[in-house]
């Protein structure tokens, strides 16, 4: 990712955190995050550093959406 600083997925997995936090998700939701998030950053096109947030909360999102449902998540490897 050419676009994003070093130092910019740190942030985000720490605001990721407090907002894992916040929202008083499971444990398992925010490691199906921050693998959600990196598997899109390894397999997508460039993201710019502006729109690196927005990436990071629809990640949780769609962690916090398995856990609401209470279905199994899919093979992770595959998305």
């Amino acid at each position: 990712q050419p676009h994003i600083q070093p130092k910019s997925r740190e942030f985000l997995v720490d605001y990721l955190t407090e907002t894992h936090a916040e929202l008083r998700l499971h444990a398992e939701s925010l490691f199906v995050t921050v693998f959600l998030l990196d598997s899109y950053l390894d397999r997508h096109e460039p993201v710019e550093a502006r729109k690196l947030e927005l990436v990071g909360i629809t990640a949780m999102f769609l962690a916090a959406k398995y856990e609401e449902s209470g279905t199994q998540l899919p093979c992770l490897l595959l998305l």
